[in-house]
């Protein structure tokens, strides 16, 4: 499994999903009529999970994968920023299994609860779930994704972040940095 950032693509994961059904969730917001537990049971509802038995220990799962298991019979409102991110992720992986469609999920977040949404998110990756996530944090996007597709201006580039670290579009954007992956300074 890989990440690709500015999209963030797992180009060898892809081929797996093939013929999966993803759903794309987009960070907008949770049911603010509903508790945590009810919301992920939403969706797992329309996703065909028809027993409560089972929603509830996939609840369970997802809630502890983010770190939120503790908070599942509170209200959205009650929860701050960072929580309420990790809720939508949990929302996400009760749609899918395999693939994850993130638009800015770091959106707005201070720099630490940040740092903690990036490491979970390389967690779920490294499970095997795709990650491929939009972000203007392209400093994270080296440190976190193993591909990295560029658009902007008519120019684009996609490969490994390494290449791109030192692809002509990469130089242009990053400028000096050094690379962590060959040791030596772009």
């Amino acid at each position: 499994a890989e990440i690709t950032a500015c999209g963030v693509l797992h180009a060898d994961r892809c081929a797996d999903t093939a013929g999966d059904e993803a759903m794309l969730l987009i960070f907008h917001g949770t049911c603010t009529d509903r508790n945590v537990r009810q919301n992920l049971s939403f969706v797992l509802k329309s996703t065909g999970w028809d027993k409560q038995k089972e929603r509830s220990a996939r609840i369970d799962e997802v809630l502890d994968m983010v770190g939120m298991k503790e908070h599942g019979k509170k209200m959205p409102y009650e929860l701050s920023g960072g929580q309420q991110q990790r809720v939508l992720l949990a929302r996400a992986l009760c749609a899918t299994e395999k693939l994850l469609l993130l638009d800015e999920p770091m959106a707005g977040l201070d720099p630490l609860v940040t740092q903690e949404m990036y490491e979970m998110i390389l967690d779920l990756n490294k499970t095997g779930i795709t990650v491929i996530m939009v972000t203007h944090d392209l400093p994270s996007a080296i440190k976190y994704a193993t591909h990295i597709l560029h658009l902007q201006e008519g120019k684009y580039f996609f490969g490994e972040t390494r290449q791109y670290i030192h692809s002509d579009v990469g130089k242009k954007f990053l400028g000096e940095i050094k690379c962590e992956q060959c040791g030596g300074e772009i």
